[in-house]
């Protein structure tokens, strides 16, 4: 049977920082994109594969979906960068490109986002995701980007103490079916989504 008193504490992170997080005690359980290169050395566990898209209010600017590579570099950029940092995974494909974007302007998280696209006309690239369920509760589109997406690994990971806790192998447990759940749910209309 679950426990029935479990206190959740949400903190910001980005997969700079998984590992500082974790055998800092700043958290047990992280949540974020698992990249290859990072080499982790606490325990961790790949949930699906993802990639970027384009997000933008369609009442802000009437953007052919899906945009075009001009219309899309031609286009204001925000990026999500808890970090503050003004590039990001995209930038290597843009430049076998010769191209660059222009970003002007960084959030450090994703639940202040919408209300920034309905005000302004700019577009940010983030997961397909959490994409679809921004576009869906808030009247946000989305397109496909203009040229390959680069594909990462959304996943958890945890303190290497609490491998063998009970616990901690039920929570991980939980927040892996809920975000299976999740995914699969945005799935089944992404396609749509991103077709129209």
């Amino acid at each position: 049977m679950p426990p029935t008193d479990i206190r959740v504490v949400v903190r910001d992170a980005d997969y700079h920082s998984i590992d500082r997080m974790l055998q800092s005690g700043d958290a047990e359980v992280v949540l974020a994109a698992l990249l290859p290169k990072l080499q982790l050395r606490e325990p961790s566990h790949v949930l699906y594969e993802e990639t970027f898209v384009a997000l933008f209010d369609p009442k802000q600017m009437a953007l052919a979906v899906p945009m075009r590579l001009d219309e899309y570099l031609a286009t204001p950029r925000l990026l999500i960068s808890p970090r503050g940092e003004i590039s990001g995974m995209l930038e290597p494909q843009l430049q076998e490109l010769g191209r660059s974007r222009n970003v002007i302007a960084t959030l450090a998280r994703f639940s202040t986002l919408p209300l920034v696209l309905k005000e302004t006309q700019i577009l940010c690239n983030m997961p397909s995701t959490t994409a679809h369920f921004l576009a869906s509760h808030f009247g946000l589109a989305m397109s496909a980007l203009p040229f390959s997406s680069p594909r990462f690994n959304i996943g958890i990971a945890w303190q290497h103490v609490l491998n063998q806790d009970p616990f901690t192998r039920w929570f991980t447990s939980l927040v892996s079916e809920l975000m299976m759940q999740f995914r699969d749910e945005s799935q089944g209309s992404q396609a749509s989504a991103l077709a129209r």
